[in-house]
């Protein structure tokens, strides 16, 4: 899909896939979805090329990642030891797991936040509810859309928040 690199409005995908399955999904997809863009297909096979798209998405990757680094020096350097960082080598997200910080105390934590205008989101709804759960309180957090100075100021208010809701 081209959603992440171009826009979710644009609604187009590919696969790649053996030559023998080619006829099986072409005759699937004129079934379910008759109705792709022309000029859209157009444009976006004039982008692929030219190379225009591939300078993009290296553009893209090389903004993203210094959001990343961003928000993970500013986590290291307002939290500390006080939290541990997950899945900070791909996606457009991190979960950070708040050390000594129950997990009972997400949603204070949430509203606080709101209140500073700080987006932030719990993980335990992404729990099996009938399973077990975590003890530590763990946010997931985005990066992707905000600049560096808004990323430093978001988890600088955090920590403020964190210390005073221990």
């Amino acid at each position: 899909t081209f959603s992440k690199t171009l826009s979710p409005t644009l609604r187009l995908g590919y696969l790649v896939m053996p030559t023998g399955l080619c006829r099986a999904f072409s005759e699937a997809k004129r079934l379910t979805d008759r109705h792709a863009p022309m000029l859209e297909q157009d444009v976006l096979a004039d982008l692929l090329a030219s190379g225009a798209y591939e300078r993009h998405v290296r553009s893209i990757r090389r903004k993203k990642a210094e959001r990343r680094h961003v928000l993970l020096q500013a986590l290291t350097d307002h939290l500390g030891p006080r939290v541990t960082v997950a899945g900070a080598d791909t996606g457009l997200h991190v979960v950070a797991w708040m050390n000594g910080c129950a997990a009972g105390r997400e949603a204070a934590i949430i509203a606080a936040a709101r209140a500073a205008g700080i987006g932030l989101y719990p993980v335990s709804p992404l729990y099996d509810p009938t399973g077990p759960r975590p003890e530590t309180a763990g946010f997931i957090m985005g990066y992707a859309g905000l600049d560096a100075e808004a990323l430093r100021r978001g988890v600088a208010v955090l920590a403020r928040i964190l210390a005073e809701h221990r």
